[in-house]
């Protein structure tokens, strides 16, 4: 019997083509969930949503996961961008995805761009069935793409059982999301589905019967075949929730045909929603052409398989798991052995074999044991999560009698560790040293923590785990090189680091001697850590570049963010440009937040305040995705000290509000920063005392926190203002003193001299030690410090009554915060003129209005250009030497500013000669 026409769905079906509609007419992204229980009509209802998109002259991709296949990464959404006649990527496009697949944000930005090249010549519909099966990157790459794609005319429409995860949590923010909700049948639906199939009314008996499909289209189907074809079964037992008229439905449609036929549609639900013959044939002991291919026409007849020629597949998952359920458990788990058996020896990919590991593994069970393992190595990059489904089970098949117990274990702790689960981690680990391993096993054990560990803050633990395991006296020549590495990261913050700093050269000469690159590496990112928390940045940067190479990475953050610190923009600038293009061109696999939090510090530091909130925006945006807080805090302490900058006090405290619901770690710097922000908005709303209070936290709270954010140049000058004013003087001296170590420790950086001269000069209001300042700081590349000085340099000038020379002062400061954007600066300068009794006006061009063209910054002007003459967020990117991420962040906020939805209503706008 086939599925029939559509019946009953004639609302929700309306609802869906006002979305296809809308999307054709404004350009703008959309995206339609369907959910519904098992059997419910939403394959149905996505099949007629295709065909009407279809005619209606979208470009349409349908995929479906599965359940047999969930551990294969991005196997749906794949699925659907190559199906059809006509698929929405070409094959040599969609090759070009394959050496992807270990490169996750990798593969699915170069799946945007793809996507959004073919968007643009015409619309496009991408359906992805059964939602709740799907593999982890393909549940990531969905929560992803929407919004990213959302100026593009793309209808994502997602059909799921219950849920679809967290799917459209980001979308919603940027597009449309209709929800559809099917419920069951009507009875006159059900009836008229029976006419569809029988070709005439239900008789009573009939009706009565089919009011046992409690209003589910796939069941009463199945029950009108059982019917037709006469046949009665006793109830069957389900242990999946599957209604059991539906297992007696389909048992009624299989009862008509051979045993043998019967025996290869209950191997082929043990194999999947779709298998192959030969696999068939090798579950069944015998070959294709004499077990698999006389069943196929019958089955094809009988509505139950289809064959492409190459796959046999189930014309519904739906009849592939009642027919599944039909078969005992027992039978069923051995099944499953046997088919991970089968795929295993015949040199098939251990994920493959792995889903069918994981459902008939038995305890102790070596070759199980090693298919997971297997598997879990190869998705681990692409997707840690299962991978860390797969070792959990490896490792729970084994007993810690097993010898192969520790060396499992010990794997587990990796992927945990490479999955960010840091705390599962340290668990696992536990477990594993309770069992006393022996003095290297348990030294190799501990290194496997130090990540984990430094993730979550805990640098304590890190070090008495790691002095614990040092007093073991046969420790080898190279453990102890590790762990020794690993006690110089676990000081690197600690108040007395010279310490750390000699154990981490001596350390280092070890680990080169014995030639192990392990404790090399993590001896180098010791001794860099150290040597920039405590303000020696030049020996900072020769240890990350060292640490650079021996790793052979193509860049480093931690080299880009000391570069900074050495007023070396430049050469950062280099960097991150160069960063970038690898990620744009070869795929490197660069994290993406990273670049944008060093282009961010980047932008900042140098005065590009409206790049430098971009680059923000961009870190919290991909923060978000990626479940990442890493950056968070510093992105939102930059957005607040912009806002301030600006004059939008309200700003500044949504940003701090904000930042405090950030997830923090435990190492006490995010706190630190959140201190820089309360005294900042404190001191900006003229509450002295409330911004006092912090800046003496941060000063003496951070002589036994050593971080590089405590010596931040204008945080610094900051809170000597502060306690100046406040007539602190214990503070003012703590913080003249870190100015002055800081200098004296980079003589050649003009920014840390002329941040020691500025405070110097505010805390005994000198001009002439200001005047010092002003000239090393205008030798330098931070605009902002160098008009705060300028400012303080011509108040107290004014105050010593050398009025001309103030005032030359105040105008040059005056011009540098008009050209940055700055003006809530410049109303506090002529604040402060006014409480001195002098009074200076600037030429201020207008206020930059908050929508239109004229809100527009300079660099989203530019993106707003490119994009309206046709071009990808990928080719705007390499055209403005910039990353995707960056531009896709600047389209936000044209189209936010422009009123507008999408490319298409953009074009429109634009002017063609702005």
């Amino acid at each position: 019997m086939g599925p029939g026409p559509l019946r009953g769905r004639s609302e929700q079906m309306r609802r869906a083509l006002e979305v296809l509609r809308r999307v054709a007419r404004s350009g703008q992204g959309a995206v339609v969930v369907v959910s519904g229980e098992a059997g419910i009509g939403k394959t149905a209802l996505l099949d007629a949503i295709s065909e009407q998109a279809a005619r209606m002259g979208f470009a349409v991709g349908v995929g479906r996961a599965e359940e047999s296949s969930r551990i294969a990464p991005m196997a749906a959404l794949l699925t659907a961008v190559r199906s059809g006649r006509s698929p929405l990527l070409s094959e040599a496009t969609f090759n070009d995805l394959g050496p992807l697949y270990d490169r996750e944000l990798w593969l699915i930005d170069r799946l945007a761009a793809a996507l959004e090249e073919r968007a643009a010549r015409s619309a496009i519909l991408v359906v992805v069935d059964d939602v709740h099966w799907a593999d982890e990157l393909t549940v990531f790459a969905l929560r992803v793409l929407p919004a990213r794609m959302a100026g593009s005319p793309v209808v994502w429409v997602l059909a799921s059982r219950s849920t679809t995860r967290g799917i459209t949590d980001v979308a919603r923010r940027d597009m449309p999301v209709e929800t559809v909700v099917l419920g069951p049948l009507s009875d006159g639906a059900i009836e008229q589905i029976a006419i569809d199939q029988l070709g005439d009314a239900p008789s009573h008996q009939m009706r009565a019967l089919l009011s046992g499909a409690a209003g589910s289209p796939f069941l009463a189907v199945e029950l009108l075949a059982g019917l037709v074809a006469e046949r009665k079964s006793p109830a069957a037992d389900s242990d999946s929730g599957l209604p059991s008229q539906l297992i007696i439905g389909v048992r009624n449609v299989l009862a008509p045909l051979p045993a043998e036929a019967v025996n290869l549609v209950r191997v082929g639900s043990i194999l999947g929603q779709c298998f192959t013959a030969d696999d068939a044939a090798a579950l069944l002991d015998g070959s294709a052409e004499r077990l698999v291919l006389p069943s196929l026409e019958l089955l094809e007849r009988a509505g139950v398989l289809d064959d492409d020629g190459q796959t046999l597949t189930f014309r519904h998952d739906l009849l592939r798991q009642a027919v599944y359920e039909d078969v005992p458990a027992t039978v069923r788990k051995a099944m499953h052995r046997a088919a991970a058996r089968h795929l295993n020896r015949a040199g098939r990919s251990p994920v493959d074999a792995a889903a069918h590991v994981l459902l008939s593994a038995e305890p102790g069970d070596a070759e199980a044991v090693a298919v997971l393992r297997r598997a879990a190595a190869q998705v681990a990059v692409i997707t840690p999560s299962m991978a860390v489904e797969l070792i959990r089970a490896a490792f729970a098949l084994l007993t810690p009698a097993d010898p192969r117990w520790m060396e499992v274990g010990q794997e587990t702790v990796a992927i945990l560790a490479q999955a960010r689960q840091a705390r599962a981690a340290v668990l696992v680990a536990d477990e594993l040293l309770a069992r006393n391993p022996g003095t290297e096993a348990s030294a190799q054990i501990e290194g496997l923590l130090t990540t984990p560990l430094w993730t979550m803050g805990l640098l304590h633990e890190l070090r008495e785990r790691t002095e614990k395991s040092l007093t073991q006296h046969d420790l080898s020549d190279r453990a102890r090189a590790q762990l020794m590495a690993q006690r110089a990261l676990a000081c690197s913050r600690d108040e007395d680091l010279a310490a750390g700093r000699e154990s981490g050269q001596a350390t280092l000469a070890e680990a080169v001697r014995l030639g192990d690159p392990t404790a090399q590496v993590t001896a180098l990112w010791a001794l860099g850590e150290i040597e920039r928390n405590d303000g020696y940045n030049e020996a900072a940067l020769e240890h990350f570049q060292r640490l650079r190479l021996l790793t052979g990475a193509p860049y480093s953050a931690d080299e880009i963010l000391t570069l900074q610190l050495l007023d070396r923009y430049d050469t950062s600038a280099d960097q991150i440009a160069q960063a970038e293009r690898d990620v744009s061109e070869q795929g490197a696999s660069a994290p993406r937040s990273v670049l944008a939090f060093a282009r961010m510090w980047q932008d900042y530091s140098l005065g590009r305040l409206d790049d430098a909130e971009a680059d923000a925006l961009t870190v919290l945006r991909l923060g978000e995705e990626l479940n990442d807080y890493a950056f968070l805090t510093e992105a939102r302490l930059v957005l607040s000290r912009i806002a301030q900058l600006r004059g939008d006090p309200k700003a500044t405290k949504e940003q701090l509000e904000l930042a405090e619901a950030i997830p923090r770690a435990d190492d006490g710097t995010c706190a630190v920063m959140l201190l820089f922000m309360r005294a900042w908005l404190a001191e900006s709303e003229g509450d002295l005392a409330g911004a006092l209070e912090p800046a003496r936290q941060v000063v003496h709270e951070t002589l036994s926190l050593r971080h590089r954010c405590r010596w931040e140049a204008s945080w610094m000058v900051e809170a000597a203002r502060i306690a100046h004013r406040s007539a602190d003087h214990a503070l003012a001296g703590d913080v003249a003193a870190m100015a002055r170590t800081l200098a004296q420790r980079n003589p050649q950086v003009l920014t840390a001299v002329g941040t020691s001269q500025h405070i110097d000069g505010i805390l005994a209001d000198d001009p002439d030690t200001l005047g010092r300042a002003v000239e090393a700081l205008g030798g330098g590349p931070r605009p902002l410090l160098l008009a705060d000085a300028l400012s303080d340099h011509g108040q107290a000038l004014l105050r010593d009554g050398q009025r001309d020379q103030a005032v030359a002062a105040l105008d040059q400061a005056g011009g540098i915060l008009l050209g940055l954007g700055a003006r809530g600066e410049i109303r506090r300068l002529q604040g402060l003129l006014r409480s001195l009794g002098t009074r200076r006006r600037w030429i201020t061009s207008p206020t930059r209005p908050v929508e239109g063209w004229g809100a527009l910054t300079d660099a989203e002007r530019r993106v707003a250009h490119l994009i309206a003459e046709g071009h990808t967020n990928k080719s705007a990117a390499a055209e403005l030497y910039l990353s995707a991420n960056t531009v896709a962040t600047h389209l936000r906020a044209v189209f936010n500013k422009l009123s507008v939805t999408s490319r298409i209503q953009l074009v429109k706008i634009v002017p063609p000669d702005a």
